[in-house]
């Protein structure tokens, strides 16, 4: 973000500041490379690293009183996508951003989603 929209660090919901570069080394699975066009969020990369790593799924938290479980996760493992490039996938990618600190902060939303063949 280096002066785009008059920002220096990617602290936003613009288009640019909820998009990261992601790189996954799985040995064995990603040997030679896999690249796909799909959708993936960073909540997902706890779930994928611990599939990964051979520790099975997580549970996905509950709606009621998540905090009351003590490991589980609200996002998704893409390892299966990491296996298989062109499945089906998520067909966006949400993110939030808190804006007004302590003040009456406000909670900002945003998606990432493909509307007749463009990013938007």
């Amino acid at each position: 973000m280096p002066g785009e929209h008059g920002a220096w660090a990617k602290h936003a919901n613009w288009h640019a500041d909820t998009h990261v570069p992601l790189l996954l080394r799985v040995p064995g699975l990603t040997d030679g490379g896999v690249s796909t066009d799909a959708y993936v969020e960073t909540i997902d990369l706890f779930p994928t690293l611990v599939e990964a790593a051979g520790l099975g799924r997580l549970p996905s938290c509950p709606a009621a009183a998540p905090w009351d479980t003590p490991l589980c996760t609200e996002g998704q493992s893409f390892l299966p996508l990491v296996r298989e490039p062109s499945r089906p996938w998520k067909g966006e990618a949400l993110s939030q951003y808190p804006r007004g600190g302590k003040k009456g902060g406000l909670m900002g939303y945003s998606m990432n989603t493909r509307l007749a063949g463009h990013e938007v």
